[in-house]
């Protein structure tokens, strides 16, 4: 079962145009790239879950990209056999840009006519973030429903943990988060089962490259670690603590 929340987004551009006397001060800053973050919940029946993922969790996840104002794209699997034994999308749009500094200049007149403009188009880029933010939380609210709907199927006989490699992959490695951040967070024991006389070699060759890649649950020493792209945590809490805090603006 596939449930997709998304909203095409409604972009707002404001053209500054800038009159003799240079009315606003643009500063080079590069924006930051929308995230595009998969995320892998194994629902085993072998797998310990005393840290499993909550719809508490994705929530906060999701928060974490909606504060952040560079939105982005989430993609929750769960990993059963075969994987997805569903998955769910949930797409946040980002903040506009504010408007850049005002440098009034001329005489007491224009620079109070500049001040006017600016206040002006401070007051549309709130209202904007304000309508943004409300539908950020719309779909996070819709997301956090599925996702509570979505996690309750645990207790899988089998672990199809290279179908979320592949699954994962073929998003993030899509056209459609091409100029994304990207990252992808797998909480499992790191098994591979599909049953009697079914190959259980975890194929790590399948999981994307230049993603930033978390797993929780497994052992230290699980095979797809290798302490650069692919890293250790303990468990949800602390990968959604470092998600935070990398994500910032």
């Amino acid at each position: 079962m596939m449930k997709h929340y998304w909203q095409s987004p409604s972009v707002v551009v404001v053209c500054l145009l800038l009159s003799a006397g240079q009315l606003f001060y643009t500063p080079q800053i590069k924006p930051h790239p929308p995230i595009a973050l998969a995320i892998g919940e194994d629902v085993s029946g072998s797998f310990q879950q005393n840290y499993s993922i909550t719809p508490e969790h994705v929530s906060t996840l999701c928060e974490a990209i909606a504060e952040s104002g560079r939105g982005g794209i989430i993609k929750l699997y769960v990993i059963g056999n075969p994987t997805p034994a569903g998955f769910i999308t949930c797409e946040l749009l980002p903040l506009p840009p504010a408007p850049d500094s005002i440098k009034p200049t001329g005489n007491l007149k224009e620079r109070a006519e500049q001040r006017v403009k600016y206040n002006k188009l401070k007051k549309e880029h709130e209202d904007n973030c304000s309508r943004i933010n409300n539908h950020n939380k719309q779909r996070i609210e819709a997301f956090t429903r599925a996702a509570t709907e979505l996690l309750q199927k645990r207790n899988a006989r089998y672990t199809d943990l290279n179908g979320f490699f592949e699954k994962a992959a073929t998003f993030l490695k899509s056209d459609r988060v091409e100029k994304y951040e990207k990252w992808l967070y797998c909480n499992t024991d790191g098994v591979h089962d599909l049953g009697r006389g079914k190959p259980r070699k975890v194929q790590c060759e399948l999981l994307p490259k230049g993603v930033i890649t978390y797993f929780t649950g497994c052992r230290p020493d699980f095979a797809c670690l290798d302490g650069r792209e692919r890293k250790h945590l303990q468990e949800p809490v602390d990968f959604i603590g470092l998600f935070k805090e990398r994500i910032k603006k």
